[in-house]
């Protein structure tokens, strides 16, 4: 599978998961392209992996502190 990386916002993609690296403790939340939130994730600093296979091909918006980074979940 093909991963991208967005260094500077500490989000690593690929088909199955989606892999966060955050500083200090904070809330994540990912949502659709209607703006609908699909998962809300409590993450500790460090790296955190959220599982991807529940959720259907399409856009998404990965929401961090005052970050929003576009996912593609083939």
């Amino acid at each position: 599978s093909r991963a991208a990386y967005l260094c500077c916002l500490g989000v690593l993609s690929d088909s199955n998961n989606l892999h966060l690296v955050v500083q200090k403790p904070q809330t994540i939340y990912i949502l659709d392209v209607s703006g609908k939130v699909c998962s809300v994730i409590l993450c500790q600093s460090g790296q955190s992996t959220v599982p991807m296979q529940k959720y259907p091909a399409g856009i998404y918006f990965v929401r961090m502190e005052n970050r929003v980074v576009k996912v593609v979940k083939r």
